[in-house]
Order: structure tokens, then C-alpha cells, then sequence
């Protein structure tokens, strides 16, 4: 029988799915994957006190197994909804302008009807991909990659993925990640500007042709 040991969590990647256990009984710290939760069990903290055995995986490689939180409710029983978060303003106010940029293409410079439709679509999907990514978190399975998720949002899915990181709390703390959604956001808002108005599209070949004419 596995014996039953006491820690403290002292790192909790949430995005990942994994972090560590400081025995009580010192030593190493402890690997724990969000898969060896014990049933029913919320996601740890930092700072989460919680009970675990060990076990070693085929590559004899010590990790926690069974891990439960000090105090915590069975999430079978009592489930915890966390509430949606807020948008930002500089979210809101780049999906309304880029929802504005369509619409005065389409409706002042003969852009094309499908465009905004393929956005919509695109933007509905990257939402379901956001949310199939955060579902595969929660139960330890394999990961849709970050680049996946990011050449979506290039494509024009980048206000669904907003919808969907506020909506499930997903992808929203880490760094590298909410910089690379943010260069996705900015070299998409370009590329339609180009496509939206001619005007625009006039400026950076006449600019271009300087400049090859300079050279």
C-alpha cells in the first residue's frame, strides 16, 4: 500500500498542468501533474496544502500520485463555477474597430460580403479551439500547441479567441504567449486595413515603388 505524505505546493502552472510539492518530511521537491489529482479533486495553489503519495512512472521517475487539497470540497459534489473575466478596453475597443473596418469596407468600398463572413467563422472556430485547449488542461490530455493557436488568431480569429480566453479565464497570465496574441492582433488589423480601403492600398505600393525606385 502507498503511504500517504503531507506538502506544500510551491509551484502551480495552471496554463500547463503541472507544478511541485515540497515534502514535509524534506527532500527533493516533487513533480505533480494535473492527471495525478485524486478524483474529484480542485487544482491546487501556491501555498496549498495537500496530501499525495508517490509513485514512479515507466521511466522510474519519482512523481506525486493521488494528490488532494487540504480542505477542499469534491468538485462532483459541489461544483465551483468561475466567473467569466472582464474585457479589457483595449480589447473591446479592437474588436469594435476592427468590426468597423469591415463593415465601411464592405459598405462604402465594395469589399466583398465574404470577408467579414470568413472572419466570423474563423473567429468562431479559434473560440471552440480555445475552449477544446482549456477542457484538455482540466483532465491532463495532450495539448493543442500554442502555434496552432496562434496562426488562428492570424487568420482573423483573434476576437473569438478574446471571447473565449475572458469566458474560460484560459491563456490570459502568461507572458510570451499574450505578447505573441497581441502581434497576431496588431499585423491582422494591418492586413485588413489594406484590404479595406483602397486608399491605404494606394499609399503602400506608391511607397513601396519609391523606394525600389531610390534603390
Amino acid at each position: 500500500m502507498l503511504t500517504t505524505r503531507v506538502g506544500e505546493v510551491v509551484r502551480w502552472d495552471n496554463d500547463r498542468g503541472f507544478g511541485f510539492i515540497a515534502p514535509d518530511d524534506g527532500g527533493s521537491n516533487v513533480f505533480v501533474h494535473v492527471s495525478d489529482l485524486a478524483p474529484g479533486s480542485p487544482r491546487p495553489h501556491v501555498g496549498d496544502r495537500v496530501d499525495y503519495a508517490l509513485e514512479r512512472d515507466d521511466r522510474g521517475r519519482m512523481h506525486a500520485a493521488r494528490v488532494a487539497v487540504h480542505g477542499a470540497v469534491d468538485e462532483r459534489v459541489a461544483p465551483v463555477r468561475r466567473r467569466p473575466q472582464r474585457w479589457s478596453v483595449i480589447e473591446m475597443l479592437a474588436v469594435l474597430g476592427f468590426a468597423v473596418m469591415l463593415a465601411t469596407g464592405v459598405l462604402l468600398y465594395d469589399m466583398s460580403i465574404a470577408i467579414p463572413l470568413v472572419v466570423g467563422l474563423v473567429s468562431l472556430v479559434t473560440a471552440f479551439a480555445y475552449a477544446d485547449d482549456k477542457r484538455r488542461a482540466e483532465e491532463g490530455r495532450w495539448r493543442t500547441s500554442e502555434s496552432s493557436l496562434l496562426l488562428l488568431c492570424l487568420l482573423g480569429g483573434w476576437p473569438g479567441a478574446i471571447a473565449a480566453m475572458r469566458w474560460y479565464r484560459h491563456k490570459t497570465t502568461k507572458a510570451s504567449f499574450v505578447g505573441a496574441f497581441w502581434v497576431t492582433v496588431f499585423v491582422t488589423l494591418i492586413a485588413f486595413t489594406l484590404i479595406a480601403f483602397p486608399a491605404a492600398r494606394e499609399a503602400v505600393i506608391t511607397s513601396l515603388e519609391l523606394m525600389s525606385g531610390g534603390a
